[in-house]
């Protein structure tokens, strides 16, 4: 784990807080955001070992928190609704399909936090997270 990982990860540990569902949930936003702006491929090898240190220094240990947070950035990275540049496929269609900017936020936005809803409640619950 590289000195920037660890930075992050120390600023990222308040917000999130302890709670299983709040972690995952804000490890989750995080890596949407970045996605958004960059590949999914690349977003998740950037939030990946970020993730892990704030894992590490939450006190979450064990194989289901690791997979708990693996599937979290994977999934995370993977769901570029927002907006047209952050997937392949969207940028795609961006031009042909005549669809503004603005179109990927509306029809996004809803997505978005019902995929965050449902990421925070379910990944806690399937791979359970236990502090040392």
């Amino acid at each position: 784990i590289t000195g920037v990982a660890k930075l992050f990860a120390q600023t990222m540990l308040p917000i999130f807080g302890h709670n299983p569902h709040t972690f995952i949930a804000g490890l989750f936003i995080i890596t949407l955001l970045i996605t958004e702006v960059i590949t999914n491929n690349a977003a998740a090898l950037l939030v990946f070992p970020i993730a892990l240190e704030t894992m590490r220094l939450s006190g979450y240990v064990g194989s289901h928190s690791l997979k708990a947070v693996a599937v979290t950035v994977a999934l995370g990275a993977s769901c570029s609704f927002l907006t047209p540049i952050g997937y392949q496929t969207n940028t795609i269609v961006y031009g042909p399909g005549g669809y503004k900017f603005t179109d990927y936020f509306k029809v996004g936005w809803p997505l978005t936090c019902l995929v965050v809803l449902l990421v925070s409640f379910l990944v806690p619950k399937i791979w359970p997270m236990t502090q040392a």
